[in-house]
């Protein structure tokens, strides 16, 4: 069976609502994908943008708001469990190796953040498992590229056409 992580926008599926007609095409393509398995980690969205938005207004610091979004991802990700229903994990893992482990077990194995760490994304646990498990990283987004900056914030970010490891 070969496996892809999925890093899920919470922008996506949550941008101020639940997208259910989104997430029940979603639903159906990976159910249809017999061959494969699927570790779908999920964003903050618009939940974690309600709660960052006055915690940085009261001035509460990188590190105290990065849990509110570390925990809004692990929120969504209850909720996705719980949306994909038997086919997926019951309660959010706390590891890579726990995400090995339920791949065993489950055609999908959904989490949010793994384990908290001040200024890190959603999108960055999803590649860091994808090379943990030695498989594909498929990044779904709200945003066509990658960009010097938020483009949905600045105005002058910049699309990165090209980038390497270097």
């Amino acid at each position: 069976m070969k496996v892809i992580v999925i890093s899920l926008g919470g922008s996506v599926f949550i941008p101020n609502f639940v997208d259910y007609n989104f997430l029940d095409k979603f639903k159906e393509l990976v159910i249809s994908l017999k061959n494969y398995r699927f570790v779908i980690v999920l964003g903050g969205g618009g939940i974690a943008r309600k709660y960052l938005k006055p915690m940085k207004d009261n001035r509460l610091s990188v590190n105290e708001r990065s849990r509110f979004g570390f925990e809004a991802t692990r929120l969504n990700a209850l909720f996705l469990m719980k949306y994909f229903g038997k086919i997926a994990n019951e309660n959010n893992p706390k590891s890579m190796k726990d995400v090995k482990s339920l791949l065993k077990k489950n055609k999908v194995v959904v989490c949010g953040g793994l384990r908290f760490a001040s200024k890190s994304t959603s999108d960055g646990t999803a590649a860091k498992l994808a090379n943990y498990l030695g498989t594909e990283f498929v990044n779904l987004t709200d945003v066509d590229g990658l960009y010097s900056k938020d483009p949905n914030k600045f105005k002058d970010a910049k699309l990165v056409s090209k980038i390497s490891y270097d």
